[in-house]
Parts: structure tokens; sequence; C-alpha cells
């Protein structure tokens, strides 16, 4: 799954951030707004990824794979990704 998936998690859980990071650097918000918006864009996909491509008749085993990679790996992206906006 992870050789499957790492191209997809990788932008989800280090690209996303670093690029919303990068937004707020140029138009400003307070600190309390970027941290909010930060923590929504480090968070891995959530397990409605599955139902919506279940209902959808997308790929759901793809959708799991990467539901649960992302997941496993936000264990070692959070802690980094928090501590770099200070929480």
């Amino acid at each position: 799954a992870v050789r499957r998936s790492w191209g997809d998690v990788l932008i989800k859980l280090v690209v996303h951030p670093a690029l919303v990071w990068f937004c707020f650097q140029i138009w400003p918000v307070s600190t309390p707004m970027l941290q909010v918006a930060m923590v929504m864009s480090i968070m891995p996909n959530a397990i409605n990824t599955f139902i919506v491509a279940s209902g959808m008749g997308l790929d759901q085993d793809y959708a799991v794979e990467t539901v649960a990679v992302a997941t496993v790996f936000s264990a070692l992206t959070l802690p980094f990704w928090m501590k770099f906006i200070g929480i």
C-alpha cells in the first residue's frame, strides 16, 4: 500500500501544509487563524474519502490504502508541523 500511495500521501502530509503556510505568509492572518488552518491541512484524509469513492464507483481500495498510509505516517508529520506552527 505504501508503494502505491506514497505520492498522494506525501502531497497530503507535506506539500499541502507547506503550501498553506506559504500562502499565509503572503497574506498574513492572526496566529490563531493560521494555527487552525494549518491543523486542518496537516490532518490525514478521513475515512469519508472511502465512502465518497465507493458511492461514486471510484477506486475504493486505493482510497482505503491512502487513508491507512496517511494515518500511519501522520504520526511522524503531525508533531513536526505542530512544533513548526507553535502549538
